[in-house]
């Protein structure tokens, strides 16, 4: 029923300094700012070989991103978005399986809380860009300083 991974999500307090690092220091391919009031947010998308990256920055009183960061203060990664064949399918399978989805959470996109796999999917995204940081690093794609801004928007200062 899952598929392939179409983005991962990270909340961050600057969203135009986020998007200048991956565009600037990393040459990637990021899509302009596009606030979305209905949601509380504001969205930039980075596109990536195989994947996308959705940077999400607080818009407006109230938003779920900013009681996330009131959460979280450094930022870090909000949700993983999964390809389905069927959406509201695998929505009822995972609440007759879990017994949970956010309430007023999107149909399209129920959200699982205290489920073990997202506890799983994050750690190893978490491996995942730490190794990329490390490689960065090693190859010296980046300089010390450049790395030490990205990693301090993903989630440390």
């Amino acid at each position: 029923m899952i598929g392939r991974l179409n983005h991962v999500a990270i909340a961050v307090r600057d969203i135009a300094k986020a998007a200048a690092v991956y565009r600037d220091t990393l040459g990637a391919e990021v899509s302009a700012a596009t606030a979305q009031p209905e949601h509380g947010v504001t969205t930039v998308f980075i596109t990536l070989p195989n994947t996308k990256i959705e940077l999400l920055e607080p818009y407006g009183e109230g938003s779920p991103i900013g009681k996330f960061l009131e959460r979280n203060p450094d930022g870090g990664i909000h949700h993983l978005c999964y390809e389905v064949d069927d959406i509201r399918a695998a929505r009822d399978a995972l609440k007759v399986e879990t017994g949970e989805v956010v309430p007023g959470s999107d149909p399209g996109a129920p959200a699982l809380p205290k489920l073990l796999s997202k506890v799983i999917w994050t750690t190893v995204v978490s491996a995942v860009i730490f190794a990329a940081f490390q490689v960065i690093y090693r190859y010296r794609l980046v300089g010390l300083d450049d790395l030490a801004t990205l990693w301090g928007l993903l989630g440390r200062r």
